[in-house]
């Protein structure tokens, strides 16, 4: 009921000057290798996220899929195939992989 009129009061918000914080440094180094998985057409977390995160990660290893909606998995068999084999087997995909919709 008050909801719309909450948001909106948001917006005043947006003109408050405010010191940022630095994200931390993320780099895992030393880790095991780590799978990030990033969807093309994902509108909540768009695939530069998940591109700017395996490269901050020093052992990251990217999977990409072309579809659309937010998650990928278990979506396709090319995605379940790899990160059930990832999580399962311990096996970890080619970097790079792009599976299709």
């Amino acid at each position: 009921m008050f909801g719309a009129g909450s948001a909106a009061g948001l917006y005043t918000c947006s003109v408050w000057e405010a010191e940022r914080t630095p994200l931390p440094e993320r780099d895992a180094e030393g880790s095991a290798p780590i799978l990030v998985i990033g969807t093309s057409g994902d509108p909540v977390t768009p695939l530069p996220g998940a591109v700017d995160l395996a490269e901050d990660l020093e052992s990251a290893v990217l999977l990409t899929w072309q579809g659309q909606g937010h998650t990928a998995y278990p979506k396709t068999d090319c995605v379940t195939a790899a990160v059930n084999a990832y999580l399962v087997d311990l096996t970890v995909p080619m970097d790079g992989l792009t599976c299709p919709a």
